[in-house]
């Protein structure tokens, strides 16, 4: 009885034991609780999130989108495109279940990384960038997703920069499969084409094709490298990858993009046979069936590539039989949509407006080109709000060049007509009258077609709804307004059968005009003619063959028929020309074409103010054209004839500017202006004192070199001229002698400037001409200034670049003349250093060897023929003419100085026939030995009445000497007055000033009395040149010298 009952316990024990075993081996930390928590995690938790998720994005996988060209391509699908926003919401609702509910499930990572993406596909990129981020923390297998996630998302969020360094330190890891690490060089490459970097771009986007699977990828990934080697100009290798693309087998859309992108660019690639195998793919494009809805895309490629080839006449056919197909299009062609249709409108523009140069034309399909062609959508990858890149390819300046070239396009239609208004304006009557009626009855013509046109397509309207007409009329009931009833008495509600009758009344009776008596031709008359019969301008007469009357009348008021009209009509015709230069200018940037108008304006002698303004935008045009020396020289008369304004303001800081960057000083300010005004104040007191001549000459020649840009400059020079010439004369010192003054370091550039282009040893002896001026004290030897030598160029150069030439007064007046050639002080030095090389002709007289060999050139020099002499020009020691560099500075004062010359000799000689003079018989004395030269007599200058001209106070330091009695000595002189010998003082300073020939005095006897003395007095004074022959009068002047 035992027994059972110890059996009985032994089951229970048992039991215990295996339920209690049971229970431990279930529990959430052992093997097989953790089975059976992941088990119930997946499937009551994440199978359905991830179901759900798939269910959102299975779209992206079959999205056949077509590709814009305009935009770069994303290798991988952009989160706008997806719109299913309550799916991914669950999505996230049932991964969140899944960490609450089991947060030590292994598919823990899976929910976190599925709630990333849901985030990234609501655009959500900071939560996404969150989850993605602790994903790639836990270290787990799905960290190599989450680093290309995490780079998508901070790629959308726009944040290229952190996207970058992110996938580059992301692909340095070594735990990542090759998968991954292919898809985050993509993404990479895709980072810098937002960047615009190319280059990394393209070797990015090549690599990282290699380790992607998936064959929509790749095609987009070749496709986006296609785009990039396009912008770089590299055309073959983007073809290649173009084809590559195609050959990937996507979907048709991006397959048709590839493919004709490759035409295109194999185009550009050159080269005939491969121009002639594009054009065969691009025939059997337009073949394929799948392609019927591309062929308005396909007939703009071929225009594309016509204009490739540079063949605009295809190219523009092409074009508008795309747009205007007229009735040639079959009825079931396809529709041509508005981004071709605005495409095709701006490559007419950009054919009319580069290859045939019609603005107006270019403007109109510019504009229609604006109006059809759209900014590009965002959700083609720009992603964040941010505008998408767009491609070489796209069109983003339509609006732009629509506006700039609708500018030309108005101005040219303003200036072609205000010349038809003056071209009709010069008519005659009768010419204008027949132009008139020509006018009206094109017009009436015009009127008539479109009114043809009209009835035409109402016909054809009628007769597409005709079959349902008759049904109705068959069906119509009794007592119902028949067809006849419909239209009207005489058809006046049906249009078109009015315009079958008037087409057969003319034909049976031709043009009838709508006035009475229209049979009497000879008795019409226009209404104009009878009410205005006397002005010519309103006059609208009638044909010889046919009557006027009945044509629409022509406005012609705005013909100038008067000259006042004409002449307004010129001045505004002149602002019209201002306006299109302005357009082609800055509008067309056509400054060639511009300057043509600017030009126009200034030729057309209107003083107006448009012309100041076309003056300058002259010089906006010739400097944008690439000619800078035009430019300046019209800058500078702007400055110059209108100081004050802003215009001249303007072109000062363009000279200015130009100055800065050439190195050259700046155009003085009010505050070194100041300056060189008190330097040059204090410079010039300075050299009134006895004793300081040396450092008033340094301080003038220092004022002359720091501010060489204000009018003190040649003020100081001159001055120095004239302080040189008196210290002279007080120092009894020849004036050919060297300075003995020690120039500044700063002006030495501007004393070597004047010797730049060869040795002035004429300025000083062969012996002290290459010497310091600091030791260059002593006077020349007389004897060796005879016959310079000329020195040696290699020596002259070395000590022109180590110290400043001799200072000289002949170099002083090179200087001056060189540096500042168009001023009045210029003028004065001209002329003082013409005089003082015919003063010192033997000392500027070439060598005997160069004498020699210029003979010949001598011998042929011109005749003055307002002289009367031959004119030999004086030479210094190097060979050249002694006043070349007056000549190379201002050529054109020649002229002006000839002039003056010659009005000056004519004031001489009518001084010389007021003056009374009584003239005794001179006899002809005997030739005198000729008299040596003196070079040493010292000279004395003054300013004429400051007009800048100069003459002679007296010619040698000596007292005058005695006016020496004629040959004969019969001749017996009255006395004359104080005024009389006042006047013949001016008479002789004149002549002397001018340079009054004896060939001029012995062709006019009687008025040359008083100069021939003057000349006299100056054979006495410095005696004649060696070798040349005496006439009467000079030997007896030099004889009584000798005395």
């Amino acid at each position: 009885m035992r027994f059972p009952s110890a059996r009985r316990a032994a089951t229970v024990l048992l039991l215990v034991l295996v339920a209690a075993t049971a229970a431990a081996g279930c529990g959430r930390s052992s093997m097989v609780g953790r089975r059976v928590n992941d088990f119930s995690a997946y499937y009551n938790k994440f199978y359905n999130a991830r179901q759900t998720f798939d269910e959102a994005t299975q779209p992206l996988d079959e999205l056949d989108q077509s590709v814009d060209l305009g935009v770069y391509l994303p290798v991988f699908v952009p989160p706008t495109q997806v719109q299913n926003e309550d799916a991914f919401s669950k999505t996230i609702d049932k991964s969140a279940d899944l960490l609450r509910t089991h947060p030590g499930s292994k598919w823990v990572d899976d929910a976190l990384l599925l709630i990333g993406k849901s985030y990234f596909y609501q655009e959500n990129y900071v939560g996404g960038e969150r989850k993605f981020r602790e994903v790639v923390g836990r270290n787990g297998p799905l960290e190599g997703e989450a680093r290309f996630w995490l780079g998508r998302a901070l790629l959308a969020g726009g944040d290229l920069s952190a996207a970058e360094q992110h996938l580059a330190e992301s692909l340095q890891a070594d735990s990542l499969s090759e998968r991954w690490m292919g898809h985050m060089r993509l993404l990479l490459g895709q980072v810098h084409v937002r960047q615009g970097m190319w280059t990394p771009a393209a070797d990015l986007l090549k690599r990282g094709v290699r380790g992607v699977r998936d064959g929509q990828t790749r095609a987009r990934a070749l496709f986006l490298r296609g785009q990039v080697l396009e912008a770089m100009g590299r055309y073959a290798d983007a073809t290649r990858a173009y084809r590559s693309a195609a050959e990937e087998r996507p979907r048709y859309e991006l397959a048709y993009a590839a493919e004709t992108s490759a035409l295109r660019t194999a185009v550009r690639a050159g080269g005939r046979r491969q121009e002639r195998a594009v054009f065969e793919q691009l025939r059997r494009l337009e073949r394929d069936d799948k392609n019927r809805d591309k062929r308005p895309a396909l007939a703009l490629l071929r225009g594309q590539l016509y204009q490739a080839q540079n063949r605009p006449g295809r190219a523009r056919r092409s074009y508008e039989q795309l747009l205007y197909p007229g009735e040639e299009r079959a009825p079931d062609a396809p529709s041509v949509p508005g981004a071709v249709r605005g495409r095709a409108h701006y490559e007419l523009g950009r054919l009319y407006r580069d290859v045939y140069s019609d603005f107006t034309l270019a403007a109109a399909h510019f504009d229609s080109a604006s109006t059809s062609l759209e900014a590009p959508d965002r959700a083609a990858g720009g992603g964040a709000g941010r505008a998408p890149q767009p491609t070489a390819y796209a069109v983003t300046d339509s609006r732009r060049l629509a506006d700039r070239y609708g500018r030309v396009a108005e101005a040219g239609g303003a200036v072609a007509r205000l010349d038809s208004l003056l071209r009709l304006g010069r008519m005659d009557d009768e010419r204008f009258r027949a132009f008139v009626d020509s006018l009206r009855r094109a017009k009436a013509e015009e009127a008539r077609e479109a009114q043809q046109r009209e009835a035409r397509r109402r016909a054809e309207r009628q007769f597409q709804q005709g079959g349902g007409a008759r049904q109705g009329s068959r069906r119509r009931p009794p007592g119902a307004p028949s067809s006849g009833e419909e239209d009207g008495f005489l058809f006046h509600r049906d249009r078109a059968k009015q315009q079958q009758a008037l087409q057969a009344f003319r034909r049976q009776w031709g043009e009838r005009p709508r006035v009475p008596n229209w049979r009497r031709r000879a008795a019409i008359s226009t209404q104009a003619d009878a009410q205005v019969p006397g002005d010519p301008s309103k006059m609208v007469g009638p044909q010889e063959e046919q009557p006027a009357a009945g044509l629409p009348q022509v406005d012609v008021s705005a013909v100038p028929r008067r000259p006042d009209e004409r002449d307004k009509l010129r001045t505004e015709r002149a602002g019209a020309w201002y306006d299109l230069g302005n357009a082609l200018l800055l509008a067309a940037q056509r400054p060639d074409s511009a300057a043509v108008w600017f030009r126009r304006v200034i030729e057309a002698g209107i003083d107006t103010a448009v012309v100041k303004r076309a003056r300058y935008a002259l010089a906006e045009a010739e400097r944008a054209a690439g000619r800078p020396a035009e430019a300046r020289s019209h800058y500078r008369r702007v400055a110059r004839e209108q100081r004050g304004t802003k215009l001249a303001r303007r072109a000062m800081q363009h000279l200015d500017g130009e100055r800065a960057a050439a190195g050259e000083p700046a155009r003085p300010t009010s505050v070194t202006v100041r300056e060189a005004e008190d330097a040059y104040t204090s410079a010039k007191q300075l050299g009134k004192n006895d004793g300081k001549e040396a450092a008033a000459l340094r301080r003038l020649l220092q004022v002359a070199a720091t501010y060489p840009e204000a009018r003190a400059a040649p003020r100081a020079l001159w001055a120095a001229v004239r302080l040189a010439a008196s210290w002279s004369h007080r120092a009894d010192r020849p004036l050919t002698e060297t300075i003995p003054v020690t120039v500044p370091e700063k002006a030495r550039p501007l004393l070597a400037d004047s010797a730049a282009t060869g040795p002035e040893s004429a300025d000083a002896p062969p012996d002290t001409a290459t010497a310091s001026p600091d030791t260059a004290t002593a006077p020349p030897d007389p004897a060796a200034s005879d016959s310079p030598a000329a020195p040696d160029p290699a020596t002259t150069a070395t000590d022109t670049a180590s110290a400043a030439p001799p200072l000289t007064l002949n170099r002083l007046l090179t200087v001056l003349v060189r540096r500042f050639p168009e001023t009045s002080h210029a003028d004065r030095a001209r002329r003082m250093k013409r005089a003082l090389h015919e003063r010192f002709a033997d000392h500027f007289a070439p060598p005997p060897a160069e004498a020699d060999s210029m003979a010949a050139r001598d011998s042929s020099a011109a005749r003055d023929s307002s002289r009367g002499r031959t004119r030999r020009a004086a030479r210094d020691t190097t060979g050249a003419p002694a006043d070349s560099v007056a000549r190379a500075a201002a050529p054109l004062d020649e002229r002006a100085e000839e002039r003056q010359a010659k009005e000056a000799e004519q004031k001489a000689e009518r001084r010389a026939q007021r003056m009374r003079v009584e003239e005794g018989g001179e006899g002809k004395a005997a030739p005198a030995a000729p008299a040596p030269a003196d070079s040493g007599l010292p000279v004395r200058w003054r300013a004429a009445g400051g007009r800048g001209r100069l003459s002679r106070r007296r010619l040698a330091s000596s007292p005058r000497p005695k006016r020496p009695p004629s040959a004969s000595g019969s001749a017996s002189r009255t006395r004359r007055s104080r005024s009389s010998r006042r006047s013949r003082a001016r008479t002789c300073s004149t002549a002397w000033a001018w340079g009054v020939s004896r060939a001029a005095v012995k062709r006019r006897p009687r008025a040359g009395v008083s100069v021939r003395r003057c000349l006299r007095t100056a054979a006495c004074s410095r005696g004649l040149p060696p070798g040349r022959r005496q006439t009467s009068n000079e030997a007896g002047s030099v004889d009584a010298c000798s005395d």
